[in-house]
């Protein structure tokens, strides 16, 4: 599947191609992309694989400036279903 979006921590859009986004289903990483400049604004164009309907998908921050994963905690996880 497909996700494209932007990053909101603490009221702010990030805006850095530094930050990386990460899809996990369970602690299995089956996706990640860092954020993109698409004229000004700063988006995550993802692709993720998932191999089961009903895989919940969470996301995490990495932040290659700092070299550590931010510690935010993502409120949004998606479920994967198949298209027929």
């Amino acid at each position: 599947m497909n996700v494209i979006g932007q990053i909101e921590l603490d009221g702010t859009y990030l805006a850095s191609p530094a930050i990386e986004v990460g899809a996990f289903c369970g602690a299995e990483c089956r996706g990640s992309a860092s954020l993109e400049d698409m004229a000004g604004t700063y988006m995550v164009l993802q692709t993720i694989s998932a191999d089961v309907e009903g895989n919940v998908i969470t996301f995490r921050l990495y932040d290659h400036e700092a070299g550590h994963e931010n510690g935010a905690v993502c409120h949004i996880s998606v479920f994967f279903f198949t298209n027929y």
